[in-house]
């Protein structure tokens, strides 16, 4: 019986022993998808099919099955003899080391495993041009940027990426970026420029990697918060600082940007959209959430919570969605934390403790631990308030808490409690003030649908024990992963689904959290290190 595979150790060509990296194996993924999500990624042309022939790996240790067709074809038997093989043609079962004989360029670009994506709403049979027939979708991300490519016939996503959002040299919060642009149109222009170069980029690295033309796409959607697609459209960005305005709904036309297609070097013709936000700050990717995970369809009350910078929720209660976004900051995305990074290669997203205090951790991708994630981050807050290291006020016994990561050590500042602890009050608290104004106790919330590339890695039982997330039992969440690129391509796709997000906006009622009146004492009551059950502060 084969051995379960438990590494798979990736190095260049040339490259000694030592250098050997470790990648993310995924159960059921092709060795092309799991060199694609580190630093060697392998070159492509064909989104993986066995066309191309460039995906070229050696075997040096582990069985990677009987050689396919495709490998036949292009590599010769005299090659598979000497462990030459198709990275997109062997799905890894046992461990094994792999020498990368054909590395793609060096990009910011990476390819993320994400959960396999299929289409609830129906695909009309249309007739769609052989040779234009790719929808894109972007999501525009406050600290990344997120694309997926999707075939219009199939529905099949054939390819995603992800990125950093480069504005975020320019602030790491949608105020700090709103502010700089209303005041300096050339800050703004500069922005602007960014956000379109960008999506530029990553558009080109994924259809290059792919082997795709820019005149196969037919259309192209991008959602985000109403801050980002403002910046992106070059509108006015001071209605945005004005709380007076939160409540709202933004009109189809605010978002527009007629010469888009042509900065991204598509056809003039090509369908190319900015999807409206709500209002405020919730965006349309909280929107395209809810029509992704069809929450409005399931038995109330149902939540759905996109983590990010800006961190936004859907409550619904059977006739109304209501709706919030909180201004949590950066923090769960690493950034103002001494020890924190973003959700990148070398990110630590998972943290464990034994018994005896020993420490052990997972690391993405195939590079050495830099720091660690906003998932892992919840499990190191989680693991020293339990260990008696962090009072439930979250004042640290030594200040700053040293702990030994991966061969590193890390510190944690009482400082960077601060702000862990000011993120999840305000997320904490924005539920708890949504559940209120809709009747609902927080006990009886059915799903509660987890999402946002925080939520890919987050262990359940540590966000609840710190009451990042309410206490109700584990099996009601459901980590859900980006929910709005999801969404977007879902709207891609299918008509029923744009009328799905039309009746969701419909339904929809905004809350500006800073005009309710127990939002403060909410916030400081979620400032505890402990489970939140809604009971607290009443």
């Amino acid at each position: 019986m084969a051995e379960p595979c438990c590494h798979i150790g990736v190095r260049r060509e040339g490259e000694p022993d030592h250098a050997v990296r470790q990648a993310v194996f995924v159960p059921g993924v092709t060795l092309r998808d799991i060199l694609n999500s580190g630093s060697l990624r392998v070159r492509s042309a064909c989104a993986g099919i066995g066309a191309c022939g460039l995906c070229r790996v050696r075997i040096d240790t582990g069985y990677a099955g009987p050689p396919t067709p495709a490998e036949l074809l292009h590599l010769g038997e005299e090659a598979i003899a000497r462990g030459v093989r198709l990275a997109c043609q062997i799905v890894p079962e046992t461990s094994m080391d792999v020498t990368v004989l054909s590395q793609a360029r060096p990009s910011p670009w990476r390819a993320p495993i994400l959960a396999p994506y299929r289409p609830d709403y129906p695909i009309p049979v249309t007739a769609v041009p052989s040779d234009a027939r790719l929808g894109v979708a972007v999501d525009l991300g406050t600290t990344n940027i997120s694309l997926a490519i999707c075939d219009l016939v199939t529905g099949q996503r054939c390819a995603v990426r992800m990125g950093p959002n480069p504005q975020i040299g320019f602030s790491s919060d949608v105020i700090g970026r709103l502010q700089m642009a209303a005041e300096s149109p050339a800050m703004q222009r500069q922005m602007q420029s960014m956000a379109e170069n960008a999506i530029h980029e990553a558009l080109f690295d994924l259809l290059r990697g792919e082997g795709f033309l820019p005149a196969s796409v037919a259309r192209l959607r991008i959602v985000g918060n109403a801050a980002m697609l403002t910046l992106l459209c070059g509108g006015d960005p001071r209605p945005l600082l004005e709380p007076k305005q939160w409540l709202r709904l933004h009109d189809s036309d605010v978002f527009l940007h007629p010469g888009l297609a042509s900065l991204l070097d598509l056809n003039p013709g090509t369908d190319v959209a900015l999807v409206p936000a709500l209002g405020g700050f919730v965006g349309s990717d909280l929107i395209l959430g809810v029509v992704h995970t069809r929450m409005i369809e399931l038995p109330p009350p149902t939540a759905l919570i996109d983590f990010g910078t800006n961190s936004e929720m859907g409550l619904w209660d059977g006739r109304q969605l209501w709706v919030t976004a909180a201004a949590g900051g950066p923090a769960f995305e690493g950034v103002g934390i001494s020890c924190g990074m973003p959700a990148e290669l070398g990110a630590i997203h998972r943290l464990f403790r034994s018994s005896d205090g020993v420490w052990e951790s997972e690391c993405l991708g195939d590079e050495p631990a830099a720091g660690i994630s906003g998932s892992g981050l919840i499990d190191l807050l989680a693991h020293l308030t339990e260990g008696g290291q962090i009072d439930e006020r979250g004042r640290p016994r030594t200040n700053p808490i040293a702990v030994d990561l991966a061969g590193r050590r890390f510190s944690v500042s009482k400082a960077d409690i601060d702000r862990l602890q000011q993120a999840k009050a305000a997320i904490a608290a924005g539920l708890e003030t949504l559940t209120r104004l809709a009747g609902i106790s927080l006990r009886d919330l059915r799903d509660v649908y987890v999402a946002g590339a925080f939520g890919d890695h987050l262990d359940l039982g540590n966000a609840i024990g710190i009451g990042l997330l309410p206490k109700i039992p584990i099996e009601r969440f459901r980590l859900s992963g980006n929910t709005a690129l999801a969404g977007t391509l879902d709207i891609l796709l299918s008509p029923m689904a744009e009328n799905a997000l039309r009746a969701a906006r419909d339904k929809t009622k905004l809350i500006n959290l800073s005009m309710e009146g127990n939002f403060d004492e909410l916030f400081v009551d979620h400032l505890f290190l402990r489970p939140f059950t809604g009971m607290h502060s009443q």
